[in-house]
């Protein structure tokens, strides 16, 4: 299936703030098709220089085929209940059925947790057993150092831990960096019954080295539960004017459960981040 470049269906007025419903990640409860929903992506890989997704993690990540328990964990002794670092998280992601849901954990240090306090605004410590994607993660509340201490992960619970650090990377869905208070990967996964078109990036490169260093980006996605991935290349940054927004006449249209990732390639080692924007409707 070729990609949609077709504009929205819906006209989007100038202003449509008025319009704008629902939470972090989540799409409209309770609205009509005429609302929308803005959501940011916000990325950053520090070691790129092969092909990589914008994450922590530098590598193509496979997404999981199959449900998996949620677990949060942080690699900080001082992510707790009652620490100095971040406290609680909330975790945008999807169910087994691409439904959006939001919980909140109230974390402890290196130790996972895979119960929740709040799951959709409602009290429930049942650990989420039919997770299937996790679109963004963010710091609610912290200690008296006002942010996370340590770096915070989103994991499958099967997963393994050193000193809280995930050991196998292909199960890690989201991570806050030390200090960041939200989520750095740069991907999203539409959720059931909703639309979604990116409406503009602002992607920034830092060499590691003294040396010039030129990265490549590119957006690609899938069509639908595991569909076919499709990528296009969105143009060039260097290290020596690094900070340059990128606003393509028109983005591609993604369908409901498409998978939607920022990646980079670079000359050298450097540290890529991007922040993207866009809007998401019923369709």
């Amino acid at each position: 299936m070729p990609m949609n470049f077709a504009l929205p269906p819906l006209n989007v007025p100038p202003s449509f703030s008025d319009r704008l419903v629902g939470g972090p990640g989540l799409p409209p409860n309770s609205a009509s098709k005429n609302q929308f929903m803005p959501v940011m992506l916000n990325g950053k890989n520090s070691a790129v220089s092969g092909l990589a997704d914008i994450f922590g993690f530098n590598t193509v990540r496979a997404l999981p085929t199959v449900a998996f328990t949620l677990a949060v964990i942080s690699d900080s002794v001082a992510d707790t209940a009652v620490g100095t670092g971040a406290q609680t998280v909330g975790v945008a992601y999807l169910d087994s059925s691409y439904n959006a849901h939001y919980a909140t954990f109230t974390l402890n240090g290196q130790t996972a947790v895979t119960a929740p306090t709040t799951v959709d605004g409602l009290a429930n410590t049942t650990p989420i057993s039919n997770c299937l994607r996790v679109n963004q993660m963010d710091v609610l509340t912290a200690g008296t150092g006002f942010i996370n201490a340590g770096n915070i992960y989103a994991c499958d619970s099967t997963n393994t831990y050193a000193s809280g650090v995930p050991v196998t990377a292909a199960k890690v869905f989201q991570q806050i960096t030390t200090g960041d208070g939200i989520g750095s990967y740069a991907g999203y996964t539409v959720p059931a019954g909703c639309r979604f078109a990116i409406m503009g990036l602002l992607p920034s490169m830092d060499t590691i080295t003294t040396t010039v260093a030129y990265a490549k980006l590119r957006y690609g996605q899938t069509f639908g539960a595991n569909g076919i991935f499709q990528s296009f290349d969105l143009g060039q940054l260097t290290s020596t004017s690094a900070l340059d927004q990128i606003n393509p006449p028109h983005w591609p249209i993604a369908e409901a459960k498409s998978d939607i990732r920022f990646q980079a390639q670079a000359s050298s080692a450097s540290e890529i981040s991007l922040l993207a924007w866009g809007i998401q409707w019923f369709s």
